[in-house]
């Protein structure tokens, strides 16, 4: 099955330090990290939502740890507002 045709995954993170709201993380394939747990991989129309940002992007790796994205691929960032709770299915 192709990236395209895999139904999309989606994860909501614990919130960062304290941190008001967590990270909602979506995409059709999202793995942790075998070596470092709390980095999580995610491949093919990524979107990570959280604390002020969306970014959308082919690939990306998110560490819970430090809260940093490193993605890869028609990258955009774009503002949005703090998630104070786990984003419904129909909210898209």
């Amino acid at each position: 099955m192709s990236q395209e045709n895999k139904p999309v995954e989606h994860l909501t993170t614990a919130p960062l330090n304290g941190a008001r709201g967590g990270v909602a993380l979506s995409a059709p394939s999202i793995e942790r990290g075998a070596g470092d747990p709390t980095v999580i991989h995610l491949r093919g129309n990524v979107e990570i939502k959280g604390n002020g940002f969306i970014v959308r992007a082919d690939k990306a790796d998110y560490d819970e740890t430090t809260g940093e994205v490193d993605a890869l691929g028609n990258v955009k960032v774009k503002p949005c507002p703090p998630l104070t709770e786990a984003p419904s299915a129909d909210s898209k």
